[in-house]
């Protein structure tokens, strides 16, 4: 369904027991879904081309919140995608988007969740390598993959108060459909539908700006891979 093909960031409306699974969901059954109505951002990933030009805001945001992104040091479109025309394309090197989004990480609100279908690739070193990040000199809300307990690769989640493995091996060169949840009850990990890790042991931050393809503010820490919805 190329209208729902994007890498999305959705704020959760539940003022009850938090977010939860939903059946409804028509890209990954018992993913988290049902927040349309709160959409914050929509990235779908399909213009022609990205020119690294950080004034033309040409990664789109199409949730009419105006939360463009620019791309950085080659960060280019591929017809390598999961849904619809196009996906991002990321080096591992140094590729990376910069977006508008920033995101209220205070126990304040009713949590956000990020969404994204990914492909990553293996790399030849045993850094850490994110898919998305708010960090900004802490651990903030980010989401990667390391070596450091396996020589295969793990996910691991940050929650500002520190990083954990989330004890789930990276499938290399495949895509799968990743969702993340931040809200008052702590932290959730899904993968192709399924929750694979959870955590009550979060802690909480200032607003911070998303960025795609690295580790927030840092020169490191670089996505190798693809990211679609």
């Amino acid at each position: 369904d190329s209208g729902r093909d994007a890498f999305k960031v959705l704020r959760c409306e539940d003022t009850g027991s938090g977010c939860t699974p939903s059946l409804t969901n028509d890209e990954v059954a018992n993913s988290p879904a049902g927040y349309a109505d709160s959409l914050d951002a929509l990235w779908k990933m399909n213009e022609p081309m990205w020119d690294d030009n950080a004034s033309t805001f040409e990664v789109v945001d199409s949730s009419g919140n105006g939360n463009h992104g620019n791309s950085f040091n080659g960060a280019a479109i591929t017809t390598s995608s999961k849904l619809g025309y196009g996906a991002g394309e990321f080096d591992g090197v140094n590729d990376y988007l910069t977006t508008n989004l920033a995101v209220d990480q205070s126990n304040s609100t009713n949590g956000v969740t990020f969404e994204a279908w990914v492909y990553p690739r293996r790399t030849n070193d045993n850094n850490y390598h994110f898919v998305m990040s708010t960090s900004s000199g802490s651990y903030d809300y980010d989401l990667g993959f390391g070596y450091l307990d396996d020589i295969n690769g793990h996910w691991y989640v940050d929650r500002v108060k520190g990083r954990s493995s989330t004890g789930d091996p990276v499938y290399f060169d495949q895509w799968q459909h990743m969702v993340l949840v931040f809200d008052s009850t702590g932290i959730r990990f899904y993968r192709n539908g399924l929750l694979i890790y959870s955590s009550a042991d979060i802690a909480y931050e200032v607003n911070s700006s998303l960025t795609i393809g690295r580790e927030g503010d840092t020169n490191g820490r670089y996505f190798y891979g693809n990211l679609d919805n």
